[in-house]
């Protein structure tokens, strides 16, 4: 599910279960815990089926893309994928969130260059949050914090076409701040592109 890659936190945080597991439900062998993701990851790069690049202060990891097919393929045929991709659209929703914040501080570059590595991933989990299996309020809290960062990084094209399609939903749900906050960031676009008709 990730597009352009992503670093070890992120596959951690993705792709290991948090839960303990229960005997009557599953076996202890169907369950990734964190350590067992980085043991994977290596064994992948070893066997150059996944390959690593150094970017800013981390790795970022990836697949060549007909690996990165097969392996779509494989999380389709296992009944998982509504889950795994609604985890990465959560794990991301949370870092534009975080983003949005510290933005406003001192290390404002730094954040706004990790957004920039991750738009990819932030891409695909917007697109997933439209499709029938995806979370769709979390997909409109996702494009509401990324309206900042695509006015700061110029991505005012792309942000206004994605934030018309999240208002629009939004407006079709009950949460009154984020939908603000999505108008707001939306208007602010607008402004950009000298678009002052509502």
């Amino acid at each position: 599910m990730f597009s352009a890659g992503g670093t070890m936190e992120t596959a951690q945080a993705v792709c290991a279960d948090v839960d303990t597991p229960s005997a009557e439900t599953d076996s202890a062998e169907s369950w990734l815990h964190a350590d067992e993701i980085i043991d994977l990851m290596i064994q992948l790069t070893d066997k150059s089926l996944l390959f690593s690049e150094p970017q800013n202060e981390e790795t970022r990891f990836n697949f060549l893309e007909t690996i990165h097919e097969f392996a779509r393929e494989k999380l389709k045929q296992s009944g998982e994928e509504s889950t795994i991709r609604n985890r990465h659209l959560a794990y991301f929703c949370q870092i534009a969130e975080r983003v949005e914040i510290e933005i406003e501080y001192e290390n404002q570059t730094a954040w706004l260059n990790r957004c920039e590595a991750e738009h990819n991933n932030m891409r695909a989990a917007l697109d997933w949050s439209l499709q029938g299996g995806g979370d769709l309020r979390a997909g409109i809290r996702l494009a509401a914090s990324l309206g900042l960062f695509w006015y700061l990084h110029s991505h005012f094209v792309e942000g206004l076409e994605r934030s018309k399609v999240f208002l629009q939903k939004a407006r079709e749900l009950d949460d009154e701040k984020v939908l603000a906050k999505l108008r707001f960031r939306t208007a602010d676009l607008h402004l950009h592109q000298a678009e002052y008709r509502p």
